[in-house]
């Protein structure tokens, strides 16, 4: 048991939990519960009532092609449809099983075993023309194949299986350096030198995923599903993923993405990844002293306060940010598309070299757009924050009906984003994409069955174990005196306070948070003795 334990003290401060901080699920009011299950019907309607090629969802509302990663979240919302009632078990069973094998047997859409980005809603051709083949497209197609496996077993998982076996990762690591950084990392994407020619000759994108944020993590976590190792990538990809250190308003330190402010930036992995039961990695152990320890739940939470910081703040008055208009997220707004974010502010990294450790300095101003807000940004915060309802609330209730449109009356929910200025303006067409990730996040603040479904399969069981990560049945923070995360403080507990007894900066067992493990925390353990359900997941 002792061995499970992170030894997580290292040259640099981590990122740990608060003490006493619940995590997800979490449990709501009924008219809250209401509200919350009205939603995620809506996304599924959105998801799975009008469909393309192969029973695809579109990418958006009368959008010509398919998102991969808009197929994801729809095998995704699938494996969840029998529970809550919107389809039969057979029903859905039969849809996943029909989608994924017209993915696995439509010709020409992928390149060593990875996705288009985008296919033909018609045809099912892809589209080079809009983008190539996607890395983090074919990861997020992947997770929500996973979940749908999990669930349904049988024909759908072993179909699951095909697809994650077909992709071989390797071919899209990039072998030169690229922009200072050394050769090693995961590409974009692939793109054919002829678009009439989508399968023919053609190379990778001369850009990497570089840091530890939810696309790259996501993306660098699933290519360790694939069973043969010459067809993976190293599993230190996900160590050297480089994690810039920012400090919010609120003094806390974050990692941040100094490319984009926006919010999905900090959840899209863990709609997936039970990074509530997860708990803080350690970088240091796998030889990587400028990578900060961190609990990668307690990050996005702290990203989720600065976002409704910022937004509370308001420092351009634009219209509907504020406390029930946040966070800043990628979406359709009434000039467009608009990807607005906001920034910690950077911090250097000792010892640590640019641009391979950190980003070179600049290009943090915040963007605040035209102060549109997606709804889906909103579920997403839910996750880590509970404020958020107050934007799902808020933006439900507005009337006359702004942005929600009756699931019971054979509506969507939620519009993709809303601005209440110029007499308000809501968005005409629903993502795919954020369709899904509003009725994923839901899910698992309410039960946590997306991260349960998810981590029971087998393949993402060997990518943890190669990546050298760890869940527990308990979450982090809910009992910081049940040191093992076992759910019950008890005599281990104590033994392994023990174990780390001195001057020990982020050891598990310094349930006082002062950077030593002594006396007070054997008190403090000794005082819980007992059962731990805190952020235990309904079995």
């Amino acid at each position: 048991m002792l061995t499970a334990l992170l030894a997580m003290a290292g040259p640099l401060p981590p990122i740990l939990p608060e003490i006493g901080i619940e995590r997800p699920p979490w449990v709501f009011e009924a008219d809250d519960e209401s509200l919350l299950e009205s939603a995620q019907f809506g996304a599924f309607r959105a998801l799975t009532s009008v469909t393309a090629y192969g029973g695809m969802v579109r990418d958006a509302t009368n959008s010509p092609v398919i998102s991969m990663a808009g197929v994801g979240f729809q095998l995704a919302a699938l494996a969840l449809a029998p529970e809550h009632g919107w389809m039969t078990e057979l029903e859905a069973e039969t849809k996943a099983l029909n989608i994924l094998q017209e993915i696995l047997n439509t010709p020409g859409i992928t390149k060593h075993g990875l996705y288009y980005h985008w296919i033909d809603a018609t045809s099912g051709a892809p589209r080079p023309d809009w983008d190539g083949v996607s890395t983090v497209d074919s990861a997020l197609l992947y997770a929500g194949a996973i979940v749908a496996g999990s669930r349904f077993g049988g024909l759908v998982d072993d179909a699951v299986t095909e697809l994650l076996l077909a992709a071989d990762w390797s071919k899209f690591v990039l072998t030169d350096e690229v922009s200072g950084f050394p050769s090693g990392y995961l590409s974009l994407a692939w793109e054919p030198e002829n678009e009439a020619e989508p399968t023919g000759s053609g190379g990778l994108m001369p850009f990497a995923w570089v840091d530890a944020m939810d696309e790259e993590r996501l993306t660098v976590f699933l290519a360790q599903t694939q069973l043969d190792p010459t067809k993976s990538t190293n599993p230190n990809l996900w160590w050297s993923l480089r994690r810039p250190i920012g400090i919010t308003p609120a003094g806390e330190r974050v990692v941040y993405s100094p490319y984009s402010g926006a919010f999905f930036r900090t959840f899209y992995a863990q709609l997936f990844m039970d990074t509530p039961r997860m708990g803080p990695d350690n970088p240091a152990s796998r030889g990587f002293q400028a990578r900060t320890t961190t609990d990668f739940w307690e990050n996005s939470r702290r990203h989720a306060g600065l976002h409704r910081d910022r937004a509370i703040s308001n420092p351009e008055g634009l219209p509907t940010l504020g406390a029930t208009g946040w966070p800043l997220t990628a979406s359709l707004s009434p000039s467009g598309y608009a990807v607005p974010g906001v920034f910690p502010s950077p911090q250097s990294i000792p010892g640590s070299n640019r641009p391979e450790d950190e980003p070179n300095p600049g290009g943090t101003n915040p963007a605040y757009g035209d102060g549109t807000v997606a709804v889906y940004g909103a579920a997403g915060a839910l996750m880590f924050d509970r404020r958020a309802m107050e934007v799902l609330r808020y933006a439900r209730n507005l009337n006359p009906p702004l942005v929600w449109n009756e699931p019971s009356v054979g509506g969507f929910g939620y519009r993709d984003a809303w601005n209440e200025g110029n007499g308000g303006w809501s968005a005409s067409k629903h993502i795919a994409i954020d369709d899904g990730a509003l009725l994923v996040a839901i899910e698992n603040v309410r039960t946590g069955r997306v991260w349960s479904l998810f981590h029971e399969h087998p393949f993402v069981q060997i990518a943890m174990e190669r990546i050298g990560l760890s869940r527990s049945s308990c979450a982090w923070g809910g009992c910081p005196e049940d040191v093992d995360r076992d759910c019950v403080v008890a005599f281990s507990d104590l033994l392994a306070v023990l174990s780390d007894w001195g001057f020990n900066p982020g050891s598990p067992a310094d349930v006082n948070q002062d950077n030593a493990v002594e006396f007070s925390d054997l008190l403090e353990v000794l005082s819980a003795i007992g059962p731990c359900n805190a952020g235990k997941l309904p079995e």
